[in-house]
């Protein structure tokens, strides 16, 4: 009986691997400010956790993602905002011995375009060619032969400027079987964010009751993210309720709300 082989790739956006292969020791982002015809050197510094020599590829990529939970990894240059034009790589390719540690560069260079203002973004695709794992199914002769893929994003401020946000969406929603209170948040300016969201919620008396925190999520400009809260237990039906996008600097977001419970 002949063997079907499905390859899986897991892209990771915003940490480290966790699986005994190649891991990007850095933050998976390079955000910088910078003027117009500067320059910045960045490094990537990449540990092969393996037994194994690893290949490793480096390709440039637009970026962008929505509140649904899409990612796409688009050619460089297909975004309005794309910085991919910019950036040098020292390589495209590295071979790593096994328990090897090395440095990759690129290089950042602004173009000397006073029109130039906002933020501007791409990723690097960082992809180790060796399988990480495989999973056979008996039953059927299948494979599946999963390979990492890292995103490492690369966000460039130019110029002054206010963000703006929009709340597109708050509602219940049934997720996994629970319901889940929706935010859903479009960046609708031209400066990248990266807040996390708090929700408090004040009861009939007016006294705080609840506080829930989501993580950051990356806010491109014309793109969406979407925070989940999970309210377990209320004590009443009906809420007047305050959300906080913290930006972590002097960028705050707020809105308040009548929430009803279900």
């Amino acid at each position: 009986m002949s063997k079907r082989f499905i390859f899986f790739t897991l892209i990771f956006i915003c940490s480290t691997c966790h699986i005994e292969c190649l891991v990007v020791a850095n933050d998976l982002i390079y955000h910088g400010k910078l003027s117009h015809g500067e320059s910045a050197r960045v490094k990537i510094s990449l540990v092969n956790e393996s037994e194994a020599i690893e290949q490793v590829d480096f390709k440039l990529s637009d970026y962008s993602c929505n509140c649904q939970g899409q990612h796409f990894f688009d050619s460089p240059g297909t975004q309005v905002r794309s910085n991919s034009s910019w950036i040098q790589l020292n390589t495209t390719r590295e071979v790593l011995q096994p328990k090897e540690k090395a440095d990759f560069y690129f290089t950042i260079k602004v173009p000397k375009d006073p029109q130039l203002n906002g933020s501007y973004w791409s990723v690097l695709l960082i992809e180790p060619a060796n399988v990480v794992q495989t999973l056979k199914s008996e039953q059927n002769s299948l494979q599946i032969q999963v390979k990492v893929r890292y995103a490492f994003h690369i966000v460039s401020d130019i110029g002054k400027g206010k963000p703006t946000l929009k709340i597109l969406n708050k509602e219940f929603k049934e997720i996994d079987g629970k319901p889940k209170f929706v935010v859903d948040v479009s960046n609708t300016g031209m400066w990248y964010l990266n807040p996390k969201m708090t929700l408090k919620l004040f009861n009939s008396q007016g006294k705080l009751e609840t506080t829930l925190d989501q993580g950051k999520e990356r806010l491109y400009p014309g793109s969406s993210q979407r925070y989940l809260f999970d309210i377990k237990e209320p004590k009443e039906k009906q809420y007047k309720a305050f959300l906080l996008l913290d930006n972590g600097d002097n960028n705050l977001f707020g809105d308040s709300f009548k929430l009803s419970v279900p």
